[in-house]
């Protein structure tokens, strides 16, 4: 019996895909693309950059940084609270945070054969 594994890439990919966050992607060569994923597939990443869109070899990515909000990285499961009445007075207006970080120049894919 084949043992299941998580997909890190596809599960990230996915998720800043349904969420419409937009993603800074670092190619091997250096080169920034900042947008949003529209889909992906085993090789390939397709995302929109203003008005045009990018077709982006996974093999040629070195980074693909996600931006969240601070309250998200705090709370780590997206889910958002209501400040209490003294927690809103005292507190400061929100600021998005810099992009977070997955480096998946490292990363590779197998495929789980069945005997």
């Amino acid at each position: 019996m084949a043992k299941a594994s998580v997909n890190l890439q596809d599960s990230f990919l996915n998720q800043v895909r349904k969420d419409g966050s937009r993603v800074k992607v670092i190619l091997l060569d250096g080169t920034n693309l900042d947008g949003i994923v529209r889909g992906f597939d085993s090789f390939t990443v397709v995302m929109t950059t203003g008005e045009t869109q990018h077709l982006v070899y996974k093999h040629a990515i070195a980074q693909i940084i996600g931006e969240r909000s601070s309250q998200q990285s705090r709370r780590g499961n997206g889910e958002r609270r209501a400040p209490s009445k003294e927690n809103r007075e005292r507190s400061e207006p929100r600021k998005k945070e810099a992009f977070n970080t997955l480096n998946v120049s490292r990363v590779t894919i197998s495929e789980d054969s069945e005997s």
